[in-house]
Order: C-alpha cells, then structure tokens, then sequence
C-alpha cells in the first residue's frame, strides 16, 4: 500500500512494485517517490534485484555458519509482516 509522508517540503507518496522471474528464485522491486512540485506531481524511482532466500535455504545456511537452535516466528506468532528466524552461535 502506498505510504505518505509529511516533510518540511510538503508530502510524499511511496510505494513499490515486485516483479518475480519466471524461472529464476530473484525479484525486481521498484521504489515509487512522488513528491509534489508547483501543482503537479515529479517522480523518482529507483529499482535493485532481489535474490529470495526461502526458509529451509536460509536456515541451512544458518547451520553450516555454526548458528544452533534455528527457530522461525510466523507472522501469526511475531505480530511482524514477515517470517523472523532466531538463533544462536
């Protein structure tokens, strides 16, 4: 969902899109700033690649780091938006 911000310059608008690869585990998200501009709006964007890492890549890689008792909080759990991993080296 788009956000806004108040600046001493006025208001901003952010928001982003995700784009996911057909055959690759990456994204390209892109970063949407709207900020006004004598009655009109100017755009910056800006936009980077993503590699996702799902949760048993992540946690073996945890493993082979030294890291122990890997444990994972749903959002459910957590109350955050996205799964949060713990542990312990």
């Amino acid at each position: 969902m788009p956000q806004v911000t108040k600046t001493d310059d006025g208001e901003r608008v952010y928001f982003q899109t995700w784009q996911w690869s057909d055959n690759l585990p990456t994204y390209q998200t892109n970063l949407f700033i709207l900020i006004p501009e004598n009655g009109s709006w100017k755009v910056n964007t800006s936009s980077t690649t993503y590699r996702a890492l799902r949760k048993n890549e992540l946690s073996e890689l945890l493993e082979k780091s030294g890291y122990k008792n890997i444990e994972w909080l749903e959002p459910q759990q957590s109350g955050y938006y996205q799964p949060i991993v713990i542990a312990a080296k």
